[in-house]
């Protein structure tokens, strides 16, 4: 299996170079992994989860997993719009796409989208759920 850091690497790589979704996050392009302890940021931010990564088990030996992960949205303001817009940006880039990095690819499927909720008084969090599996290229084994 692909190591849990280098997939979310790869996906918060990956959403850097999405322009339809960095486009909206402002002047400060703020996605990171989604345990992030630093103490500077600023909203709009995406934050990236793996939910949870687990082997295909079959009868012959391979290194495919299921992966589960929460693209995650957070914004400010009197209104949940923007958040729901950067949910929006985020499904197009990745529902039914192939994502191909260095040593995997996958192809994920959005199986939902949580709209955002109050967080605070003027924070929205919403987020995208992608499920897909993970194929590792040739110079991943």
């Amino acid at each position: 299996m692909i190591a849990p850091h280098v997939i979310q690497a790869d996906i918060v790589s990956d959403i850097l170079t999405q322009t339809s979704i960095t486009s909206l996050l402002g002047a400060v392009t703020e996605v990171r992994e989604h345990q992030y302890q630093g103490t500077i940021f600023s909203y709009p931010t995406i934050r990236v989860e793996i939910i949870s990564q687990t082997p295909i088990l079959g009868p012959e030996p391979c290194d495919l997993a299921t992966l589960n992960l929460a693209l995650r949205a957070y914004t400010e303001g009197g209104s949940s719009r923007s958040c729901s817009v950067i949910l929006g940006a985020i499904t197009d880039a990745y529902h039914r796409n192939i994502f191909s990095a260095s040593t995997w690819n996958c192809w994920f499927l959005s199986t939902g989208v949580i709209n955002p909720a109050r967080q605070g008084s003027k924070l929205w969090r919403g987020e995208v759920i992608l499920s897909g599996t993970v194929y590792p290229t040739s110079g991943a084994l």
